[in-house]
Parts: C-alpha cells; sequence; structure tokens
C-alpha cells in the first residue's frame, strides 16, 4: 500500500513538472491560483459525501439492519432523494438575487443539520424518525448541486473557460467515486473496532475474523439476509454486529456533519465576490 501511494505521488509530481513547462498544458495549473476556482472544486467533493455516498449507504442500514426488504428502503430513502428534482431549479432561480456562494454554504449548512439529527438514528426507529435529517440533507445538497456547473466557470476568466469545466467535471466524478469508497472502507474499519470492543468488554469469542464480520453486514444487503455475520454466529454476536455497525454510522455522520458545515464557511469566504479580471464577467450573478 505505501509503495503505491509513494508511486502515486511520484507520478503526480512529474505531471505537475511536465504541464508546467509546456505552453499549452492539457491541464492548466494556473487556475488553482484563482482561490475560488478552488472553493468551487470543494463543492462536487463534498456533496459527494454528504449526498452521493448516502444513497449508497443508507438502504443498506435499512436493509440489513431494520430487517426492511429492498422495495421499502427505496421508498424510505425518497426524503433524501426527492428534493434532487426541485431544489436545483429553485436555487438558480433564487441565484438571481443571492449570491450562489451563500445560497451554497446555506445549504451544506442544513445538511450538517440533517446529518447531525442522523447520529439519532436506531435499529428500532420508525422510517418517519428519519425522513426529516434526510429532507435536510436532500435540501441542503440541492442547493449547490443546482449552481455547481455555472460557478465552475464563472469564477475564472472566460478565455479558460472550457478548461475550468473540464477540470471541475473530473473533480465531480472523481470526488463521488472516492467518497463512496471513502465512507465504506471507514464504515468497516470502524464497524471491526466496535466489534472487537464490544467483544472483549462482554467476554465474547468471536466465531471469525471482526473484520469479515463487518464487511460481510454491508455485502448481506445484496441478498436480503438479516446480516453479515451469517448463520455461524449466534443471536449475541448478530447483536452485537448490528451495534456496532449502528455506532459507525453514527460516527459517520457526525464526521459528515462537522465536513459540511466546513465546507459552508469555505463556499462563504470563497465564493461570496466575483473575480476582477479584465475583461470577465462572471456567468452567474455573483455578488
Amino acid at each position: 500500500m505505501l509503495s503505491l501511494l509513494g508511486g502515486t505521488v511520484l507520478l503526480l509530481g512529474a505531471f505537475v513538472a511536465v504541464e508546467l513547462r509546456r505552453p499549452r498544458p492539457m491541464l492548466e495549473l494556473s487556475l488553482f491560483r484563482y482561490p475560488r476556482f478552488i472553493g468551487v472544486q470543494l463543492l462536487p467533493v463534498a456533496t459527494g459525501f454528504s449526498f452521493i455516498a448516502l444513497i449508497v449507504y443508507v438502504p443498506i442500514w435499512f436493509i440489513v439492519i431494520q430487517g426492511r426488504d429492498a422495495f421499502t428502503a427505496g421508498l424510505a430513502i425518497l426524503p433524501l432523494t426527492a428534493p434532487m428534482l426541485v431544489v436545483p431549479l429553485q436555487a438558480g432561480r433564487m441565484a438571481q438575487h443571492v449570491s450562489p456562494g451563500l445560497l451554497s454554504g446555506i445549504g451544506f449548512l442544513i445538511s450538517a443539520l440533517g446529518a447531525w439529527l442522523m447520529m439519532g438514528l436506531s435499529a428500532d426507529g420508525s422510517l418517519w424518525a428519519m425522513a426529516i435529517p434526510m429532507l435536510l440533507i436532500g435540501i441542503g445538497n440541492g442547493l449547490p448541486w443546482g449552481l455547481m456547473d455555472a460557478l465552475s466557470v464563472s469564477v475564472v476568466p472566460k478565455e479558460r473557460a472550457g478548461m475550468a469545466a473540464g477540470i471541475f467535471t473530473t473533480m465531480r466524478v472523481a470526488g463521488e467515486a472516492i467518497a463512496i469508497a471513502a465512507i465504506g472502507a471507514v464504515l468497516v474499519g470502524l464497524t471491526t473496532a466496535n466489534l472487537r470492543a464490544a467483544a472483549q468488554a462482554g467476554s465474547l469469542s468471536l466465531p471469525q475474523d471482526a473484520t469479515a464480520i463487518a464487511s460481510q453486514i454491508g455485502a448481506s444487503a445484496g441478498h436480503g439476509s438479516s446480516t453479515g455475520a451469517g448463520s455461524a454466529t449466534d443471536g449475541a454476536i448478530i447483536e452485537l454486529a448490528h451495534h456496532a455497525y449502528t455506532s459507525a454510522f453514527h460516527s459517520i455522520f457526525g464526521v459528515l456533519a462537522v465536513l459540511s458545515a466546513l465546507t459552508a464557511l469555505v463556499c462563504i469566504v470563497t465564493l461570496r465576490r466575483p473575480i476582477h479580471d479584465a475583461g470577465t464577467k462572471p456567468k452567474t450573478g455573483l455578488r
């Protein structure tokens, strides 16, 4: 793993060195001298963590921990996904009167509140108890979602809009993929740690490696079993695994709440005013 990371750093350094020497580089690194441009690149990464990844992992919670079927789990996440049909359109209209940076910041603050409320989820909780937090997350992410594309080209000189759009699209795809993988890895890691700690506290002997049990909890969602621990585990281990998974979810939502709040601060600070390059006029009415 360390060798792969080291190789990645070396290749990245070589790529940057080559691009800086090119008169017409494939990646215009000078765009990153604009703080507003860097702030815009944060938006798709933040929505990847606070929204896209939840579409993957929240249904697993409903299926594995609460024992619901796939159809019910799909209906249960509608409060999370449905706002995306309406809020981005309204955000575009509101941006004619309010700074898109401020709107994006408000959106992430709303999302942070929803993530904080999701820390109270429980295995026996009702769908309605989770509906409001998920609705807040959906609405909160919907605000920057409807503004990101225009912002990506409005914060750079107009002759570099194409390059800016390409970089933004790459960040969007990469950010979502990294978010899904990272949250999945953290979820398994936290579940493993919680499972081992709980087993030691209760003097229970796990029938298999804790990491394998943690991984199987999520994998079981694909075929409808009640837990990733499998039939080889007794009721005590199953209950322990579910508790460990729930605790891991609480921790993840706590981290997401903090990340969303920090992203809101970055949006408000870096995107509140337009750039002042000669001959450049933002495409959205930035203030």
